[in-house]
């Protein structure tokens, strides 16, 4: 099983209301919705997962 490395985000105050929204109203955890946007960055070769991935 593959393990994963704590990592803390800065997020911008718009960035954390859409969370809390998805948080409100989905069954999703704060965590695992980042974890999914990660994903997707990554699967889009995003230029913000580069970024991210270069911290971590």
């Amino acid at each position: 099983m593959q393990k994963f490395k704590r990592v803390t985000l800065s997020l911008d105050e718009e960035t954390k209301q859409i969370l809390d929204w998805f948080n409100d109203y989905t069954e999703f955890s704060k965590s695992e919705l980042i974890r999914y946007m990660l994903l997707y960055f990554k699967e889009n070769k995003s230029e913000l997962y580069n970024i991210i991935h270069a911290q971590v």
